[in-house]
């Protein structure tokens, strides 16, 4: 075997798992759990992350197309969100950085302005993956607190955790609510590995999106949910 031959296939094994990109899928459920009415798909390639969210309840409701980079920091380097909302309007959102410089427009607002160091960009229209990008970041922040574009700072705090199955396998997940982002405290499950990311969103009384395989859990959650957001 000739050393060129082996420096080829070398080069080719790099390439190939460098491109390896990594699928998570969530399923949205209503109705207390019993009727399926969508499903996001995350396709994860190193920084770079390609979504797809769909969800209708009585035929209506958002359709979008999600395409974002992040940073060493977790927050976005680059955004994108086109599709159609939940009553078939359309939403056309971008942000970028450059240096210390960001830009951001949508439907109905646009700017620019100088930032220092980790800021994050909370999308107006974005998909529930997002959440996965507020929990990174925020993670990676020695002092739990991360600003946020175009003010605002976002931080968070445990409210409860819960063990959740899927036949023999079990995991702890944490939920988790973020002030910053809207009028009121924001609630998600996290997982609660080394790089946690979103595990359920749930909406009390109407909606589960939770990853799939694990949609069984998705009662209990949203008990263990109320309990804690009234503690």
């Amino acid at each position: 075997m000739s050393k060129a031959f082996v420096a080829t296939l070398f080069a080719a094994l790099i390439v190939g798992s460098a491109g390896a990109a990594e699928t998570t899928r969530y399923i949205a459920l209503v109705n207390s759990g019993k009727d399926r009415a969508g499903h996001q798909t995350v396709t994860r390639n190193g920084d770079q992350y390609r979504v797809e969210y769909v969800f209708k309840d009585n035929g209506r409701g958002p359709e979008l197309k999600e395409e974002y980079t992040v940073g060493a920091d977790g927050t976005f380097t680059r955004y994108h969100v086109a599709g159609t909302s939940t009553f078939g309007s359309l939403v056309e959102e971008t942000f970028s950085r450059s240096g210390d410089t960001v830009r951001w427009k949508s439907t109905s607002d646009k700017g620019e302005q100088a930032v220092q160091g980790a800021a994050l960009y909370s999308p107006l229209s974005g998909t529930p993956q997002t959440f996965s990008v507020l929990i990174a970041a925020l993670a990676k922040r020695p002092d739990g607190k991360l600003p946020m574009i175009p003010s605002g700072t976002l931080t968070a705090r445990t409210l409860a955790e819960a063990q959740v199955t899927r036949g023999a396998e079990k995991r702890t997940v944490r939920l988790i609510a973020f002030t910053g982002i809207g009028f009121t405290p924001l609630a998600v499950w996290a997982t609660t590995d080394s790089t946690p990311r979103l595990f359920a969103f749930v909406y009390p009384g109407y909606l589960q999106l939770i990853e799939e395989g694990w949609e069984k859990n998705g009662g209990a959650l949203e008990a263990r949910q109320n309990t804690a957001e009234k503690e």
